[in-house]
């Protein structure tokens, strides 16, 4: 969109021959609101005070429906704002304001309470009837692998001739696995397997995520040298390659063992987790990061924001501001909903001191909830070109987006007004004064950022977000500059959910099938594992005199019935946590008190296709006498309501 601004003036008539002009908007202009000087001598009146309104196409163009004259007819209203008088009016508002709550009756703890989730676990024992054990023994130097983090994930591919050559049976049932120890462990929570066949004979840069079939799942006594895991329901190898994902989550990095693995002449076949716990952010409540203003000074015409993102499936889609920048003026540089209520990604960015550049679009609930995906957000102001990718993907697209970036203020998880709460993990924030392409992303999206790649001297922020505790965010960029963060609460990765930050590795253990025939003697039994809640922030208002005022705010867990979750993420029971006390939200009357504004004209634009306004536009008078005591001093002067640029 070309944008030229037409021109008002104000002719103030002293006599027929002493008039005094006050210039205000030119077509030069890129704005429509701000600050002008009128005669402030109280000695002296006006017979007539006239306003001068110029309206010409843009570029002096006839109109076309996207050049000229812009197609549509909008209101374009004109005020003087002023700030020596006060507009006041009835207004009501509650007593308490509480994050993520919708109610009028919160029950709340002073103490941590917590959310639940329900896991089956599996004690089972393999009862021979016409056993068969199948060694898939060493093809190489053995090595001793002992995983360091206390979250851990390893994929790997056996080939059909390898099985084969096993003499493993095609159709045998599998009853089960044993693996060898070099170096005992402890009690390894949450150890699962799953077992899949597939026609995949090498491993990507993730984890095999379809088709896998659990097999074994509980927590597990890794303390001697070899160690039988019976399967709870048998898989059959149908003389394919046959994948095993291995994966435990516990409780410190220690109680892993060193298990005997070899090294096979290949490291295309199995992948393997960082030996770095991952863990990530949760926003929904009052907690918030805010990036150090070094981190983006000077980023003006070009950006890339991109992030892994798990949102809340229970609370979205909503109002969510993901990501909000202002410059110092508080006009919006760059702002994320991921999504909004409707349902639709917006990508905001640029501000010319009269609005902002967007992009939006409809996303699937598959893509923003229930699941990680990667995002990145870019813009350059100097190709006029701004982007979305999902999952390292072009998602969508806009061109003539030309606005400059001004930050004063960026944050991350919620709105710069403490509003607008964005629900859900997040994990990996980078922030690039650099649009990134796409191949460039895709690339780099599974992967931790170092020195290798190929725009690393445009990283001006780095947040892993593995520190699991404490209040900053550590930027693992060359800057080295720390972000704070506010309330954080932070969450572990599981080890089965674990999904970048993989390598791939020559590592393969040895294994035993069991094979051909057992009774299996199966007893599930539930176990939960506590997740801690959101802190809400409770803001509590007054009245004093006729003045809404902010009392005081506390930061609060909430008490009462928390839920049990199921590994799906379904509602399957609660759990009573006990409470300190209820806030019942009530009704305060007020007066809301903003400074005076007057509507000097209403003005409704022409119909743009086909209209010539001429290289010197049209000029419309209107005599505003009747505002003579507000034309006076400094006054704000803006057109507004829609139709302010179509001409």
């Amino acid at each position: 969109m070309l944008l030229l601004f037409s021109f008002t003036s104000f002719i103030l008539s002293v006599s027929a021959q002493d008039t005094i002009k006050v210039q205000t908007f030119t077509w030069e202009d890129n704005h429509r609101a701000d600050t002008f000087d009128f005669p402030d001598n109280p000695n002296q009146t006006y017979r007539k005070i006239l306003m001068k309104y110029n309206m010409r196409c843009h570029d002096a163009i006839v109109g076309n429906g996207s050049n000229g004259c812009l197609e549509w007819d909008y209101s374009c209203n004109t005020f003087i704002t002023d700030p020596s008088r006060i507009d006041s009016s009835k207004a009501t508002a509650p007593d308490y304001t509480i994050s993520n709550f919708t109610g009028t009756s919160f029950i709340y703890s002073n103490d941590p309470t917590y959310s639940y989730l329900s896991f089956t676990h599996h004690e089972t024992e393999l009862e021979p009837i016409n056993p068969l054990e199948v060694d898939f023994e060493a093809q190489g130097p053995i090595v001793p692998y002992t995983p360091a983090a206390v979250t851990y994930r390893y994929q790997v591919i056996l080939t059909s001739e390898e099985l084969s050559a096993a003499v493993l049976n095609v159709g045998g049932a599998l009853h089960g696995i044993r693996m060898t120890l070099l170096q005992p462990g402890s009690i390894v929570g949450f150890l699962k397997i799953r077992i899949k066949n597939t026609d995949q004979s090498n491993v990507g840069e993730r984890p095999d995520e379809t088709g896998l079939t659990e097999v074994y799942f509980k927590s597990t006594d890794l303390s001697g040298s070899e160690i039988e895991f019976p399967f709870y329901q048998i898989v059959s190898w149908e003389g394919q390659h046959f994948l095993l994902d291995i994966s435990f989550t516990t409780s410190s990095a220690s109680d892993a063992p060193a298990f005997k693995f070899f090294e096979s002449s290949t490291d295309d076949r199995a992948l393997v987790s960082s030996q770095q716990t991952e863990t990530n952010l949760y926003f929904g409540g009052a907690s918030n990061l805010d990036v150090p203003a070094a981190t983006f000074e000077n980023i003006q015409d070009e950006i890339t924001l991109s992030f892994w993102a798990f949102g809340d499936p229970f609370l979205l889609p909503a109002n969510t501001h993901f990501v909000d920048g202002k410059d110092a003026a508080g006009q919006r540089h760059a702002t994320i909903h991921l999504p909004w209520s409707n349902g639709e990604v917006y990508w905001d960015c640029g501000n010319d001191g009269n609005g902002f550049d967007r992009i939006n679009k409809p996303v699937d609930p598959a893509d923003y909830e229930g699941k990680w995906s990667h995002w990145a957000f870019t813009k350059n102001a100097i190709t006029g070109e701004m982007k979305i990718f999902l999952n390292g993907q072009l998602f969508h697209s806009g061109t003539g987006k030309t606005k400059k970036m001004n930050f004063n203020a960026l944050r991350f998880g919620q709105s710069l007004t403490n509003s607008e709460t964005y629900f859900g993990s997040i994990d990996e924030i980078q922030i690039w004064d650099k649009a990134l392409d796409e191949n460039t992303i895709q690339t780099w999206m599974l992967k931790q950022i170092d020195d290798t790649h190929p725009e690393y001297t445009h990283l001006r922020g780095y947040y892993q977000l593995n520190e699991g505790q404490g209040n900053k965010a550590v930027d693992a960029s060359s800057y080295h500059i720390d972000a704070p963060l506010t309330l954080p609460l932070w969450r572990q990765v599981r080890g089965d959910k674990l999904f970048h930050h993989f390598s791939k590795t020559n590592l393969i253990p040895e294994f035993t099938f069991f094979q051909f025939t057992y009774i299996i003697h199966d007893s599930a039994y539930t176990v939960l594992d506590s997740i801690l809640s959101p802190l809400h922030q409770v803001i509590h208002f007054g009245v004093e005199g006729t003045d809404l005022v902010r009392l005081d705010t506390q930061y609060v867990y909430p008490a009462g019935n928390r839920p049990v979750y199921d590994e799906n993420g379904t509602l399957i029971d609660t759990i009573l946590a006990a409470a300190d006390g209820t806030i019942i939200i009530q009704t305060l009357n007020y007066y809301a008190k903003s400074n005076a504004r007057y509507e000097l004209l209403s003005l409704v634009t022409p119909y743009g296709i086909g209209l010539d306004l001429g290289q010197k536009g049209k000029t419309f008078t209107f005599d505003v006498t009747d505002f003579a005591p507000i034309l006076k001093g400094r006054k704000r002067l803006s057109v507004e309501f829609g139709g302010e640029n179509q001409e």
